[in-house]
């Protein structure tokens, strides 16, 4: 679920990409830990001036939640509480990742939470505001439906289970042949019973 604030500027100056590499992760992580119930993306303007606003972003749901003692440590180096299936696949690098990024923007991130529903992290950002006239707009793209050329094969192969069917579910309506291993030993089996077709 995302919620925008009707009042955000229309446009502002920011590491797009280092942007979405924090908001990705929080929210992974928050669905991660969300076993039913929501996960709420929410932007909303605190304060703002001809040149500068200052926006919240905040990632809530309603999962497991951790207990306030555990809460700054999750954003230290490979750190990961909760249980091992839910740990399972992670580094415990992400968060202590994009605490660093939100720093470098002159903000940081602070987690909100109890061992019951809910749990709350968030960033406030000071960013600077572009004005209309400087604002490019791109050409809207195509959505992709499909390739031309023989039907090729894909290997997926990672020990997530979730990580695979979500790379099947965007692959398979492109219409490409996919097959799945949890290991490299799965995959160089997957590879030698794999039909005689072009692999990607």
């Amino acid at each position: 679920m995302f919620d925008a604030a009707h009042d955000l500027p229309y446009s502002i100056l920011v590491d797009e990409k280092r942007l979405r590499q924090v908001l990705l992760n929080l929210l992974g992580n928050a669905v991660k830990f969300t076993d039913q119930g929501t996960v709420r993306l929410g932007v909303r303007r605190l304060e703002a001036d001809a040149e500068h606003a200052r926006l919240r972003f905040e990632v809530l749901d309603t999962g497991v939640g951790i207990h306030p003692k555990d809460a700054e440590g999750i954003f230290e180096p490979f750190e990961q509480v909760g249980d091992s299936h839910r740990r399972a696949g992670g580094t415990g690098l992400g968060l202590a990742i994009s605490r660093q990024l939100v720093r470098l923007m002159g903000s940081d991130i602070h987690l909100e939470s109890r061992p019951a529903p809910a749990a709350c992290s968030g960033s406030k950002l000071v960013l600077p505001v572009a004005g209309a006239a400087g604002v490019v707009a791109l050409p809207a793209q195509k959505a992709i439906s499909g390739y031309v050329g023989p039907r090729r094969l894909i290997l997926i192969a990672d020990d997530v289970p979730g990580n695979r069917s979500m790379l099947t579910d965007l692959l398979r309506p492109l219409d490409f042949d996919t097959r799945e291993a949890s290991d490299g030993v799965a995959g160089a089996r997957c590879h030698e019973r794999a039909p005689r077709r072009p692999w990607c």
